[in-house]
Parts: C-alpha cells; sequence; structure tokens
C-alpha cells in the first residue's frame, strides 16, 4: 500500500467527508446568491473560483440542479406557489378591469373588440379567450344571454 496511508479506509472516509463539506458550502454560497440557472452558474464559476460547472454534475453528491439550486426545497417550493398565487390574482384583476373597459364603452362584439385593441393597447381577442377567466362573449361583453325556451310545454 502506500505508505502515505492514503489507502486507508480511514482516509478515504475523511476525504470523502472533506468533498462533500466543500459540496455543500459551494451550494449554500449558489443558493444564497439567487442562481437560478446552469448558464448563470457558468457566467460566475470562474469570478467566484467555483466548481466549474462540468466536473461539479460528476461529483457523487450531484442530485440535479433542482437540489444544487435549491428549487427542490419546500421553502422554495412554497415561494414560487406564492408568486404564482399573486400572479392569478393580478392575471384576474387585469382581465375584470379589461371587462368593465370594455362594457363601458358599449362594446358588444369580438369584431367590434379586434377593431379597438391596438388603439386602447388592451390584449388581443385570441390571448383573452385563452384566460382562465373567459367564460365566453355574453359574460365578457355584458349581453343578456338568450333565454332558451322551456322545455315544458304542459297545457
Amino acid at each position: 500500500g502506500d505508505f502515505l496511508g492514503r489507502d486507508s479506509d480511514e482516509f478515504k472516509n475523511k476525504e470523502n467527508e472533506l468533498r462533500k463539506k466543500k459540496f455543500e458550502k459551494l451550494k449554500l454560497e449558489v443558493q444564497s446568491k439567487g442562481i437560478k440557472s446552469s448558464s448563470e452558474y457558468k457566467k460566475l464559476a470562474a469570478r467566484n473560483k467555483w466548481t466549474a460547472y462540468n466536473t461539479l454534475i460528476d461529483k457523487p453528491e450531484w442530485k440535479g440542479l433542482g437540489d444544487f439550486l435549491g428549487r427542490d426545497s419546500d421553502e422554495f417550493k412554497n415561494k414560487e406557489n406564492e408568486f404564482k398565487n399573486k400572479e392569478n390574482e393580478l392575471r384576474k384583476k387585469k382581465f375584470e378591469k379589461l371587462k368593465l373597459e370594455v362594457q363601458s364603452k358599449g362594446i358588444k362584439s369580438s369584431s367590434e373588440y379586434k377593431k379597438l385593441s391596438s388603439q386602447n393597447k388592451w390584449i388581443t381577442y385570441d390571448t383573452l379567450k385563452g384566460m382562465p377567466e373567459w367564460s365566453g362573449l355574453d359574460d365578457f361583453f355584458g349581453r343578456q344571454k338568450e333565454k332558451a325556451p322551456d322545455a315544458d310545454i304542459s297545457a
């Protein structure tokens, strides 16, 4: 064996522990800087004296980019959900505001909306129809739905 003892299990265990600690330290540093992608990591690696990305992904500690950047943590997922909820609320408010504006201008058809949408800086009609809030032309334009004739024709 190696006269310095580098073949011993004890040495290999200490070496593994040191590698794991260095990896965890790097992972925390990267997460604290708020890095969101591998390309962002690659841009900053040399300047920050971090392990090269291609070397990093070959480490036994590597569990994927999401884990490394902290995107797999519950805290991250909670923040992401909060953000999505706020985004949804904002979209709903914008939709309702647009709906009221369109109704207040007396617009009653999609062709009328399409004609006026660019000068009013409204979202396109196709985008509008694809929104989760969309529930049809009558609702959006504030039109009264035609009542279906009663099926009960008892004399």
